[in-house]
């Protein structure tokens, strides 16, 4: 590409160099789930363009230097993929990622498994309620509790997950409430909360890890609210995913987190975000989920 810089100065040529399209690869594993990645092209950052996914890559899995399976392309709802159809990952193993597709290098990714981590226990502290912004809605207030065992001896990284479940009520003439349906909203955390120990991700939990608490017994405490329509909605369970994951999941979701919600002054830091895949970019890692659940107080 040539451009030619116009100024009182002697014209001079400048030629750029658009970098070679590499592979992106994203895949999160657990045990309760079957292998997935999806593969496409990295894209220049101006203009701005859809990204384009690769349906002819080859995608082989490996068990430390096992072939396990070719993983196979599948539609997905939201994006296409590539699946085992028989590997489910188990924990404190390593896996290998190898793919390739015509015109591009071929990449490869590793990661390991980590071992759960139980919840011991969940606790919830009713706050109060408060107007909401409509005429007919409520904003409930609580607190929620969460302990857990942190295994000693080595480092462990964590992302804590939530959703709330909004129960659809009818009161009927006698005065029963009635539940006719449900639904389950994602909670996440403004950049507020980020410090040396925990990043926000975007509209998804917590990411965190255990320099300030190796080994121990720890209780993380977090404000929520929910806003309910009055008379005809009451707040339900809220569930909770404790996940243990590898130290690759952990970079790339914090610097992900990080980036988006960077405030893109012209002279602010930029985030580089982290990448484990030789060859390419993305984030091929693994993780172990514990769910629970408690009933939010009314």
């Amino acid at each position: 590409m040539m451009f030619t810089a116009a100024t009182c100065e002697r014209p001079v040529d400048l030629e750029i160099l658009l970098p070679e399209p590499e592979l992106v690869i994203i895949s999160t594993f657990s045990p309760q789930q079957p292998f997935r990645a999806t593969v496409s092209s990295t894209r220049p950052a101006l203009p701005p363009t859809p990204t384009t996914y690769i349906a002819n890559a080859r995608v082989e899995l490996f068990q430390s230097d096992n072939f396990l399976q070719n993983l196979q392309p599948a539609p997905g709802t939201l994006a296409p993929y590539y699946e085992a159809l028989e590997a489910v990952p188990s924990e404190e193993q390593t896996y290998t990622l190898r793919v390739s597709a015509p015109g591009y290098r071929d990449v490869v990714a590793q990661d390991v498994v980590p071992r759960g981590v139980a919840i011991r226990n969940i606790e919830s502290i009713p706050l109060g309620f408060s107007p909401g912004p409509g005429t007919d809605e409520i904003v409930y207030h609580y607190s929620i509790r969460i302990t857990f065992d942190d295994p000693a001896a080595f480092r462990n990284y964590y992302h804590l997950r939530f959703q709330q479940e909004v129960l659809r009520i009818f009161i009927s003439e006698a005065g029963d409430t009635l539940v006719t349906g449900q639904r389950r909203e994602q909670i996440g955390f403004g950049s507020a909360i980020n410090n040396n120990t925990i990043t926000a991700y975007l509209d998804d939990g917590v990411l965190f890890e255990d320099n300030t608490f190796n080994g121990r017994r720890v209780t993380f405490s977090f404000p929520f609210e929910t806003n309910i329509l009055l008379n005809r909605e009451m707040p339900g369970h809220l569930f909770v995913e404790l996940r243990a994951v590898s130290e690759a999941y952990h970079r790339f979701y914090s610097t992900v987190g990080r980036q988006q919600n960077s405030p893109g002054a012209p002279y602010s830091e930029p985030v580089i975000v982290f990448s484990n895949v030789e060859g390419g970019k993305g984030i091929f890692a693994g993780f172990s989920a514990a769910m629970d659940s408690i009933w939010v107080p009314r």
